[in-house]
């Protein structure tokens, strides 16, 4: 690769790393946004699950905003890497940025196939034409 390809891949990457941080911070500022998930995956309502177990509920809660914390510490050194090792043509930046980002990708497109979540993260993500406004 040129080094001209070089920084355009680093961009590129690094912005799909700043969408990572960016759901993630979104799922921990609200993460009531994830409920829907929740809905379709057992088929209750979150307002009954609140109303017969609200330590369940607020428990649930904190594991969405977990994960949106993870979301952050992880897209945050996978932008550093793509700007600054992977521009640099550091062979292991490559491997690291691949591997990292095939889990940060995947694993959040498996959970919403997984639980049916169709909600504000899931339309930031795929966006409208991946029919992430008007799914199944």
């Amino acid at each position: 690769m040129t080094p001209r390809q070089v920084r355009a891949a680093s961009r590129v990457i690094a912005a799909a790393d700043a969408a990572i941080v960016a759901l993630g911070v979104l799922a921990l500022l609200f993460p009531g946004q994830l409920i829907p998930g929740y809905e379709h995956y057992t088929g209750y309502s979150w307002p009954a699950l609140m109303h017969t177990s609200p330590a369940t509920g607020h428990f649930i809660l904190a594991g969405f905003c977990l994960v949106g914390a993870l979301n952050v510490a992880v897209g945050l050194p996978l932008s550093v890497i793509a700007l600054t090792a992977f521009r640099a043509r550091q062979r292991w930046a490559w491997w690291t940025l691949l591997t990292a980002n095939a889990i940060g990708l995947g694993a959040p497109i498996i959970c919403d196939l997984t639980t049916g979540a169709i909600g504000p993260l899931r339309a930031a993500r795929m966006g409208p034409a991946g029919g992430g406004a008007a799914g199944p």
